[in-house]
């Protein structure tokens, strides 16, 4: 609330950015009314996990409006691969390796974050250059295929095929082609491959299939739907592993609704937008959010916070051209 408050007072915010700066000033406070309910988490933790609703809007912010926000991209994005490029040639086909890489985290996430630095390298070079390379996409489909993760790869893969299909229709349908005549005649090579290193052995549901029915099981039929969830009286297995691994679970037990609505609210305005790429970028993320604890509020919402900035940065810059040619 504080900084927030000495945001608004005293750091220059651009006039389009003024009113969405309010509008999460106004809805800080309402999720910590809800924190101060919650039935999960005390209220000072609820409150030290807004810092990073914070921190990202202000990131999200400065990247957009600075000159440097395309250079400091690149670099987040070159420097990340170089570190993640090393562990891979020193560990190899080591699986289980790659999850000793960050403490207390696994290889999905570091793979979460390839992705979300690409994306984040795409939004800038969209906003500052409006050019195509294919060389991020790539880059990160590899580095997460290494990973062996199952939402790593086929997020990377969907990313690759999306930006291949906006650089050049022609090499897409040719590479999609070849793409198809080799899994079919190496299909059993391939297969043998996800069963035995990646994820995919596992089939499309995991354990966070099993949190999410256990958490949303019955929530309608009481005040928990409004207050958030007290896993302790619903939630056997995500007590016993301790992280429900879903960012919107997660933010409904620290904020209950209030976090449902606001995730509501973010992907509306990008939708009603109506920016393809843009949307699609935000699908990615939310579907990254659903399978882990990763976003709202974390500090890689800086992404998603600066997809909104784009957009209403575009918005605004098209109305005043308009106003311009039409005197």
């Amino acid at each position: 609330f504080f900084f927030f408050f000495l945001t608004l007072s005293f750091i220059k915010i651009n006039k389009q950015y003024k009113f969405y700066y309010q509008f999460f000033f106004i809805y800080l406070i309402v999720l910590l009314t809800f924190s101060l309910i919650s039935k999960e988490y005390e209220f000072y933790i609820s409150m030290y996990n807004l810092l990073y609703l914070y921190t990202a809007l202000n990131a999200a912010y400065f990247m957009v409006n600075s000159s440097l926000g395309l250079f400091f991209a690149k670099a987040c994005f070159f420097s990340y691969s170089i570190f993640l490029s090393y562990f891979i040639f020193k560990f190899g086909n080591d699986v289980d390796a790659y999850n000793t890489i960050l403490d207390g985290s696994s290889r999905n996430y570091l793979s979460a974050i390839s992705i979300f630095l690409t994306i984040n390298f795409y939004i800038h070079l969209k906003l500052y250059s409006n050019k195509v390379v294919l060389y991020p996409a790539i880059i990160n489909l590899i580095l997460c295929a290494f990973l062996f993760g199952r939402s790593g790869i086929a997020l990377s893969f969907a990313i690759l095929l999306v930006i291949l299909f906006d650089y050049n229709k022609k090499i897409f349908i040719c590479i999609s082609f070849i793409a198809t005549i080799t899994v079919i005649t190496n299909y059993n090579l391939i297969n043998s491959f996800l069963i035995e290193k990646s994820n995919f052995a596992l089939g499309v549901e995991s354990e966070r299939t099993l949190f999410r029915k256990e958490y949303l099981n019955h929530i309608f039929n009481n005040s928990e739907f409004i207050r958030g969830r007290a896993i302790s009286n619903c939630c056997t297995y995500i007590q016993s592993y301790g992280n429900p691994h879903n960012s919107f679970i997660m933010g409904h037990m620290r904020y209950g609704i209030s976090h449902s609505i606001l995730a509501l609210i973010i992907i509306s305005f990008i939708l009603i937008k109506r920016d393809l790429i843009m949307i699609f970028f935000t699908l990615i993320i939310y579907s990254r959010y659903f399978l882990d604890q990763l976003g709202l509020f974390t500090h890689f919402d800086f992404i998603i916070f600066s997809i909104l900035f784009i957009l209403i940065k575009s918005t605004s810059y098209k109305i005043n051209s308009s106003k311009l040619s039409h005197p």
